[in-house]
C-alpha cells in the first residue's frame, strides 16, 4: 500500500539519545519504504529500563510495581512506525470483515476516541440491560508471554499468505529475537548516575557512545531473548502485534457474548464481558466458558487475583466474585473500568487517579517551598508552573498539552455533568491554595 508519511503520527525527531543519531521519518523514508533494504537491515539493540509505579492495597500497603520499557534506536523506530502504520490498516480491514471491529479498543488508529468514551459505552450498555452480569479481568504478563509461532501464524492470517515476506519477517524477527541493553549500564559507561539528572544529561548527547565503543560494549552487555515467547513493550509495533495476536481470541469472545446478546471489549490486556442475566448459575457457566477460551489461546493467562464478577440490577451493583471464583475474596460493590468507578447509580473518576494528581501537585509545591523558590542553579521559581500544570489556568493560557483538569473536563462533557466528576474542577483551585498555605506554614516554622 502507498503510505503518506504525514499520515504517520509523531514522525519528528525524538529527544532521547541512542546508539545512532536522531532523525525524522522523512529523512529515511526512501530507505525504510524499500522492502529489500528492510530484509537486510541490521537492527540495533533496544535500550531498556524498569519503570517504577507505586501501588497500594490493603494487604500489601504501598509497594513498587516495575514494568520493563524498551525504546528503539532512531532508524529502527522509523521502521517500526512505518510497518505499524501498514499493519494497522490491514488489521482495521480484517476486523471489519470478521465483525469484531468494536472489540479491540487499544492501539487503534481509526477510533478517534479515548478511554472516557469507551468507558461510557460500556456503562450505558450495562444500564440499558437493566439486569446484567459483568466480568472484568486482565492477563498475566501479557507482552512477555506472547508465543512467537502463534504470532507468526496470526500475521500470515492477517496478510492471507502462507509465508511472511522477507521484510515483514525481518521486522517480526527483530521484535521476537530481540536484544537489549540496560540504560543503567550505558549511564555508568558515560560516568553518569541513574537519576533524572543523569538521564537528562545522557539524552543531551548526540549518541550514547561512539561506534568503536559500541562494538566493545555489545560483547558483555547484550541481553538476548532466547525464549520462544515475549515481545518488548514500548515500541511502535508492540500494540499492533498484540492486537493481531488476539484476533482469534476476540472473534471467539465476540461469538460467546453475541449468543447471549452481550458486549465484549478488550483494552490491551484488560477485558470486560457483559451479558443480560439475573440467574447466578448461568453467570457461573458463562464465566467457565470465557475461561475456556482463554485457556486454549497460546501464551494468554488469566490474572485471577484481578478478576472480578458483578451483578447489576435496579441501579445496584453487587459483587459476586466470591461465588464465581471462590478463591478470590473481594466485596467492593463498585465496577472499576478504564479509570472510572460505577456503583450502579453514579460514575466517578477512579480515586487512585485523583490521588496521583493530588500527590504530584503536593510534591511540586513542597519542592518550591523547600528550596525557598530558588533552584540549585540559582533560578527563581514561583507558583505559575504549579497552576499551569495542575489547574484550569494552564488551559486558559492556551496550554497545548493537556493536564488532569482537561481530562476532568472531557470526562464531565462525555458523562454529562456527573456530580462526582464536575465537583473535582469546582474544588481544585481551592485545594491548590490550601496546600500552598499548608506548605508555607510548615517551612516557615522550620526556619524559625
Amino acid at each position: 500500500m502507498k503510505v503518506n508519511i504525514y499520515d504517520i503520527k509523531n514522525n519528528g525527531k525524538r529527544k532521547y539519545a541512542h546508539f545512532d543519531k536522531r532523525l525524522e521519518l522523512k529523512e529515511v523514508y526512501k530507505y525504510i519504504s524499500n522492502p529489500e533494504n528492510i530484509a537486510k537491515h541490521n537492527f540495533y539493540p533496544f535500550i531498556y529500563y524498569e519503570k517504577k509505579m507505586y501501588k497500594f492495597n490493603k494487604e500489601k500497603g504501598k509497594y513498587d510495581k516495575k514494568r520493563p520499557i524498551c525504546y528503539a534506536s532512531h532508524i529502527d523506530r522509523c521502521i517500526y512506525q512505518y510497518y505499524a502504520y501498514i499493519l494497522n490498516h490491514m488489521y482495521n480491514e480484517k476486523v471489519c470483515e470478521l465483525n469484531i471491529d468494536d472489540c479491540s479498543i487499544a492501539y487503534r488508529n481509526n477510533k478517534r476516541k479515548s478511554n472516557i468514551h469507551f468507558a461510557k459505552e460500556v456503562f450505558d450498555f450495562i444500564k440499558q440491560t437493566q439486569n446484567a452480569y459483568i466480568i472484568i479481568g486482565d492477563f498475566k504478563g501479557f507482552f512477555d508471554n506472547l508465543d512467537h509461532n502463534y504470532l507468526k501464524e496470526q500475521l500470515c492470517k492477517l496478510m492471507n499468505v502462507d509465508k511472511l515476506s522477507e521484510d515483514i519477517y525481518a521486522v517480526f524477527k527483530s521484535m521476537t529475537k530481540f536484544s537489549k541493553c540496560r540504560l543503567e549500564d550505558i549511564l555508568i559507561l558515560n560516568g553518569l548516575r541513574d537519576t533524572y539528572k543523569g538521564i537528562r544529561e545522557l539524552n543531551s548527547y548526540e549518541t550514547v557512545m561512539d561506534v568503536e565503543t559500541f562494538k566493545k560494549f555489545k560483547k558483555g552487555n547484550l541481553i538476548k531473548n532466547q525464549n520462544k515467547f515475549g515481545i518488548p513493550q514500548g515500541s511502535s509495533l508492540s500494540g499492533i502485534f498484540s492486537n493481531i495476536y488476539m484476533m482469534d481470541f476476540d472473534y471467539k469472545m465476540k461469538e460467546l457474548v453475541s449468543s447471549n446478546n452481550g458486549l465484549y471489549r478488550r483494552y490491551s490486556d484488560d477485558f470486560i464481558l457483559v451479558i443480560p442475566c439475573r440467574d447466578i448459575e448461568v453467570c457461573k457457566k458463562f464465566y467457565d466458558e470465557a475461561i475456556a477460551i482463554i485457556d486454549v489461546t497460546p501464551g494468554v493467562y488469566i490474572e485471577k487475583d484481578k478478576t472480578k464478577a458483578y451483578l447489576y440490577s435496579s441501579d445496584n451493583v453487587e459483587n459476586i466474585t466470591n461465588y464465581v471464583i471462590p478463591e478470590i475474596k473481594d466485596e467492593k460493590n463498585i465496577i472499576d473500568y478504564l479509570g472510572f468507578f460505577f456503583d450502579g447509580k453514579s460514575i466517578s473518576i477512579r480515586q487512585k487517579t485523583y490521588g496521583k494528581y493530588i500527590y504530584r501537585m503536593r510534591r511540586k509545591i513542597d519542592g518550591i517551598e523547600k528550596c525557598n523558590g530558588i533552584t540549585y542553579k540559582g533560578n527563581r521559581i514561583n507558583y505559575d508552573k504549579v497552576y499551569e500544570k495542575y489547574s484550569k489556568k494552564g488551559l486558559m493560557r492556551g496550554q497545548k498539552t493537556s493536564n488532569f483538569i482537561s481530562y476532568v473536563r472531557l470526562s464531565n462533557k462525555v458523562f454529562k455533568n456527573e456530580k462526582n466528576i464536575s465537583n473535582i474542577e469546582k474544588n481544585h483551585m481551592r485545594k491548590i491554595a490550601k496546600v500552598i498555605k499548608e506548605k508555607r506554614i510548615k517551612y516557615s516554622t522550620n526556619k524559625i
